[in-house]
C-alpha cells in the first residue's frame, strides 16, 4: 500500500473546499469567487485599522502579482477601491464598498455554516491537534521558502 502524502492530500481536500464555496458564491445574485469572499470578510472584520496589499498578501500567502490580479478584479465588479493615505502617498488603503459589506453581512452565514459542516463529527481534541500540525507544517513551509 502507497503512503499517503500530506501535500497530496491537502490538495484534494482544497480543491474540493475551493469548488464548493466557488458554487456557494456563484448562486447568489453578485457572483464572487471563495477567494474574493475571503479578503471581504478580511477588510471587512478590520473596521479600525487600514488595510493594505501588503496585509492580504501576507494574509493569505499569496504573490503580490497575485494580489494584484485578485483585487484589481474585486475593484472592476465594485467590492473595493483604493483610497490614498495622507501618512505615506505611496500607500493605498483598501476600503470595501457598500456592495461589499452587504454581500459580507450575507455571505458570513454562509461561510459559518460552511466551516460547521468542515467541523462536523470532528471532536474539539482532534480539531485541537489537526491545528498544530497545520500549524506545525506551515512552519516547516516558511523554512523553505
Amino acid at each position: 500500500m502507497e503512503k499517503k502524502r500530506i501535500g497530496f492530500e491537502l490538495k484534494k481536500i482544497t480543491t474540493r473546499m475551493k469548488r464548493i464555496l466557488d458554487l456557494q458564491c456563484a448562486d447568489s445574485r453578485e457572483p464572487i469567487t471563495g477567494v474574493q469572499g475571503w479578503i471581504v470578510a478580511y477588510v471587512c472584520n478590520n473596521p479600525d485599522r487600514d488595510v493594505f496589499q501588503r496585509d492580504i498578501e501576507e494574509m493569505f500567502r499569496i504573490r503580490r502579482s497575485t494580489a494584484t490580479g485578485i483585487l484589481n478584479g474585486m475593484q472592476a465588479a465594485g467590492l473595493i477601491f483604493r483610497r490614498a493615505v495622507d501618512y505615506d502617498a505611496r500607500l493605498k488603503k483598501i476600503v470595501p464598498t457598500e456592495k461589499a459589506v452587504i454581500l459580507h453581512g450575507k455571505a458570513k452565514k454562509a461561510l459559518d455554516e460552511f466551516e460547521s459542516n468542515l467541523k462536523k463529527n470532528i471532536p474539539e481534541d482532534k480539531l485541537a491537534v489537526f491545528f498544530e500540525v497545520l500549524a506545525r507544517i506551515g512552519r516547516n513551509l516558511d523554512e523553505l521558502e
